[in-house]
C-alpha cells in the first residue's frame, strides 16, 4: 500500500512541465515573429512617391466603382440573369481609401522646432530639428544612515518633447507624403507615439551645483542645491542636460497606411488642410464586409476583401517610422524568430529531461523498495524456518 500510494504521488516534475510550457510559448512567439515578416515582404515598397500616387489613386477609384457581379435566378424560366450591383461599401464611411505600404525619404518640414539647449556654431542660434527630446537629470549623493556609505541616485527633474506642427517624407525628386499635420497644439504624430526611431545626440552637458558661471540656469542650480542640503541632507552634484533630435534631411523608412487627405477635412495649426496630398498615418482597423453569396463574382479589386485581391489586411500594429532599411527592418522578424525558436528548442529539451529524470528517480525508489521489501520478507521467512 506503502508503495502504491509513493509511486502515484509526487512522480511529476512541475519544473519540468513549466520548461515544456515555455518551450512551447517561445516556439509559438517563433512561428508569429516568421508569419510577421512574410507578410511585411508581401507589402509594396515606394522610393517614388509620384507611383505611390499613381497607385493608391487607381486603387482608390477602383474601390469606389468596382461593381459586384451577381447570378440571380428569374422568375419566369429559369435562367440565370446577370446583373450588376454595387459592392458592399465599408461599415466606416467615413474613412478615405487606404493602402499598407512601406516608403522610404528624407524628413523635411517647414517649420522647425528651436532646441532647448544646443546651440549653432556661433554658439547664440539655437538648432532647429524636426523633433527634440530635452531631459535634464539632477544627480545626488546621499549618505547612508548604518553604513556611512555615500550613494550616488540620479533623478529627472525635467522632460519636455516637441515636435514640429507638420513634417514630411520626400523622395529624390521632392515629392512628398506627410507624416504628420497638428490641429491642435502639442498634438503627437503616430511616429513619435511609436517612437521607433533613433535621435541624434546633439548636446549632453553637466552643470555642476557649486558653477560660479553666471546665469539663471546656475542660480537655478545652486539655489536647488543649498535648499537639498539643508532640509534633506543630500549634497547635490548637478544637472546633466541632454538632447536629441530628429533632424531635417534624415532618411527614414516608414511602414503604414498610405491615403489621400479628402476635402473639408480638419484645418492644422498651421491654417492649412491638406486637401489633396498624400498621408502616411497608423492602420485603422476596418470592420470586414458582409460573406458573399453562393455564386458571387470576385469583388472587384482594390477592395481588400475579395479573394483576388492580395494586399495585405490593415492591422494597426504595421506601422513603424525608423532609420533602418526596409529589408533590415524585415529581417529583424526572422532573427527574433530564430532567437524564439532555440529558446524554444532549449526549454523544451531541459523541461523533457527534468521529466524524466523524475520518472526515472520514481522508477528507481519503487524497485529499491520492492527489493527491501522482498528481501524482508525472505528474512522473516528463513528466520521462522529456523
Amino acid at each position: 500500500g506503502v508503495c502504491t500510494e509513493m509511486a502515484g504521488e509526487g512522480h511529476v516534475s512541475w519544473p519540468g512541465v513549466a520548461c515544456i510550457a515555455t518551450g512551447a510559448l517561445f516556439g509559438y512567439s517563433s512561428r508569429a515573429f516568421k508569419r510577421e515578416g512574410e507578410r511585411l515582404r508581401n507589402i509594396p515598397q515606394y522610393t517614388d512617391f509620384r507611383a505611390l500616387e499613381r497607385d493608391l489613386r487607381a486603387a482608390a477609384s477602383r474601390a469606389r466603382a468596382g461593381p459586384t457581379v451577381r447570378r440571380q435566378p428569374t422568375r419566369a424560366a429559369g435562367e440565370i440573369e446577370i446583373r450588376a450591383q454595387p459592392a458592399p461599401a465599408d461599415d466606416d464611411d467615413d474613412a478615405p481609401f487606404g493602402m499598407l505600404v512601406a516608403i522610404t525619404g528624407a524628413a523635411r518640414s517647414d517649420t522647425l522646432i528651436p532646441c532647448v539647449h544646443a546651440k549653432r556654431p556661433d554658439g547664440r542660434i539655437p538648432e532647429r530639428a524636426i523633433y527634440v527630446d530635452a531631459v535634464t537629470d539632477q544627480y545626488l549623493a546621499r549618505q547612508a544612515v548604518r553604513s556611512g556609505e555615500w550613494i550616488r541616485d540620479c533623478v529627472v527633474v525635467a522632460a519636455m518633447t516637441k515636435e514640429a506642427p507638420t513634417w514630411r517624407l520626400e523622395d529624390p525628386a521632392g515629392v512628398g507624403v506627410n507624416m504628420h499635420r497638428a490641429t491642435s497644439l502639442a498634438q503627437a504624430s503616430d511616429a513619435a507615439r511609436a517612437a521607433d526611431w533613433h535621435l541624434s545626440l546633439v548636446h549632453d552637458e553637466f552643470e555642476s551645483a557649486g558653477n560660479s558661471g553666471a546665469g539663471s540656469s546656475s542660480l537655478h542650480s545652486r539655489i536647488i542645491a543649498n535648499a537639498l542640503d539643508v532640509n534633506m541632507g543630500l549634497n547635490v552634484l548637478g544637472l546633466r542636460h541632454r538632447e536629441r533630435v530628429l533632424a531635417p534631411g534624415a532618411r527614414l523608412t516608414a511602414v503604414g497606411e498610405a491615403f489621400i487627405a479628402p476635402n473639408c477635412g480638419p484645418v492644422g495649426v498651421d491654417g492649412g488642410d491638406g486637401a489633396g496630398e498624400i498621408r502616411l498615418r497608423r492602420p485603422r482597423r476596418r470592420r470586414q464586409r458582409r460573406k458573399r453569396a453562393v455564386g458571387d463574382e470576385k469583388s472587384a479589386p482594390g477592395d481588400g476583401d475579395g479573394d483576388g485581391d492580395e494586399r495585405p489586411r490593415m492591422d494597426p500594429n504595421v506601422f513603424t517610422v525608423t532609420q533602418k532599411p526596409f529589408d533590415e527592418y524585415v529581417d529583424g522578424f526572422g532573427s527574433w524568430g530564430k532567437v524564439n525558436a532555440t529558446l524554444g528548442v532549449g526549454f523544451l529539451g531541459v523541461g523533457i529531461a527534468l521529466v524524466v529524470a523524475k520518472l526515472w528517480r520514481a522508477r528507481l525508489t519503487r524497485w529499491r523498495e520492492a527489493r527491501f521489501l522482498r528481501r524482508m520478507k525472505e528474512a522473516e521467512e528463513a528466520r521462522r524456518a529456523a
